[in-house]
This record gives C-alpha cells, sequence and structure tokens, in this order.
C-alpha cells in the first residue's frame, strides 16, 4: 500500500483536531520512542511563569518553541510510524490553527470516517508488514540453528537424544541421577553459538532450580549426569525459548550450557 498523500483541505490534520485524546496519545506515543526531538538552534524566551501552567510559582526552563516542537515532531511522528507522508504543510498547518482557535472544523462526518477508514487500513498494511518482516527473520534464524546442530552432532563426544538435544558429557560423576522433577543445585553458564555469555552463576556461587519448571533442554539435559558431574548442552530452539527469545536471547537460538552438578534432591525429599 502506497503512502497516504493529501493535499488541498488538510484533511489529516482537521481531523485529529475532532479528537484531543488523539494528541494526547501521539504524545504517550512520541515519550515512549527513543526518538528525542532537540532543537539545532534558536534561543526563545522561557514560557510564562510555570504557576500560569501548573498553578506553582516560578519561572519554567521549558520555552514556546521546545513545546511547539515537541508536539510537531511527536505529530509527524505518529504519521510517519502509521504510513503517512509527504502531507501538504501549509494545509496541515491551517488544519493545525483551527484546532487551536477552537474553530469549527472543515470536515464533516463521512470524510472523518473516511480518514479514519484510511489511517487503520495503513496501520493494519504496517503491521502486516512487520509480521511478514518477522516471520522471514525467524525462519532464517531457525535455518541457522537446524544447519548448526546438524554439523555439531558430528563433532567428536557429541551425542544426540530422540528429542534432538545433544550433549557431551565431560564428567559423569558419581552415585545416583537426578529424576526430571528433582530440584538441583548446580553451577552453570549460558552461551549462544558464537560464544556471547548471556547468563552464568556468580564465581563461587550455586542455584537452585526444579528442573519440572527450567526449559526443555534442562529437565531433560541435566539428570544425564550424577553428583560431581559436568555436562555441556546444546539446546534446540524448541527445547530453548523458541521463538519468543529473551532480551539477551535471539528468537530461535540454540544455546550452549556448560553445568556442574553439585547436588540435587527428589521432588519427594
Amino acid at each position: 500500500m502506497p503512502a497516504l498523500k493529501i493535499s488541498g483541505r488538510g484533511i489529516i490534520v482537521k481531523y485529529f483536531k475532532n479528537s484531543i485524546l488523539a494528541m494526547v496519545l501521539v504524545v504517550q506515543s512520541t515519550c515512549a520512542s527513543d526518538h528525542e526531538a532537540s532543537p539545532a538552534s534558536a534561543q526563545a524566551t522561557p514560557i510564562h511563569s510555570a504557576e500560569s501552567a501548573t498553578g506553582m510559582t516560578g519561572e519554567s526552563s521549558t520555552s514556546d518553541w521546545d513545546i511547539g516542537y515537541f508536539f510537531g515532531y511527536s505529530l509527524g511522528n505518529s504519521l510517519r510510524a502509521n504510513g503517512v507522508s509527504d502531507i501538504d504543510e501549509t494545509t496541515m498547518m491551517q488544519g493545525l490553527k483551527d484546532a487551536l482557535a477552537g474553530r469549527a472544523s472543515e470536515l464533516d462526518a463521512d470524510q472523518v470516517r473516511a480518514v479514519t477508514e484510511y489511517i487503520r487500513a495503513l496501520r493494519a498494511h504496517a503491521v502486516s508488514e512487520a509480521n511478514a518482516l518477522r516471520a522471514e527473520k525467524l525462519e532464517l534464524e531457525a535455518e541457522k540453528s537446524r544447519l548448526y546442530l546438524q554439523a555439531n552432532a558430528s563433532q567428536p563426544g557429541v551425542k544426540t537424544t530422540a528429542s534432538g538435544l545433544q550433549y557431551i558429557i565431560e564428567n559423569p560423576g558419581e552415585g545416583a541421577r537426578p529424576a526430571a522433577d528433582s530440584v538441583v543445585e548446580v553451577t552453570y553458564r549460558g552461551s549462544l553459538t558464537n560464544g556471547t555469555e548471556f547468563d552464568a552463576t556468580e564465581p563461587g556461587m550455586t542455584a537452585t532450580f526444579s528442573l519440572q519448571y527450567v526449559i526443555g533442554g534442562w529437565s531433560e539435559g541435566v539428570p544425564l549426569i550424577a553428583r560431581g558431574g559436568k555436562v555441556r548442552l546444546f539446546v534446540p530452539p524448541k527445547m530453548g525459548y523458541g521463538e519468543r527469545g529473551t532480551p539477551n536471547i535471539p528468537p530461535n537460538a540454540v544455546l550452549v550450557f556448560d553445568v556442574s552438578l553439585v547436588d540435587f534432591q527428589s521432588s519427594s525429599q
């Protein structure tokens, strides 16, 4: 869908005039954005005392220029995010001036409805494109992980379970092994296949987990060793964080864990 281009009677801006809420949402959206406006030049005089705007005494360091630019930049960001660009600035400013002056809108109900529907269509198209790009990226990452695991399976010492979990037992440990519902005390390091660490126990510290409430790669992998044992796990995405990932883990990533089992208790103890 092409970007919306409007000229003539400032249809978009005069649509916004019909709803103060729309401007509030624009401002909220910009406040949450990483894009902050910073004036390149000009020293505007301070706005009227803070008392006139907030009821408090004292001068505000915020200028008329700052406020005006903030709202203008916010509106522009919102329109661009919704696929609206190349608007006739003259008619847009006329619509804004009409709204600020409290003059009646030059748009009738049918025009407002038409603009509303078009903007919704633009937003739906933008969401659809974003979803398509995300799906493409997910598929690419899934294929990278598949190829990594395929190659890793033939590396010395690597074994693969029926579920697809790959592992190397570096030390089997001694005695009984934990069950899938045991509570384990471990030290560990988690990394991506490129070596980037995303989680680890602090030096000299251990962590305690119930194997019922961890990712599938751990539920299956930790019981492969006994107390004092150590295992390296290569966890496929479906047994890790899958498509959702985490802030430190990309979607569909293979996870590599080095886990040492210090102790464990069965769930009945």
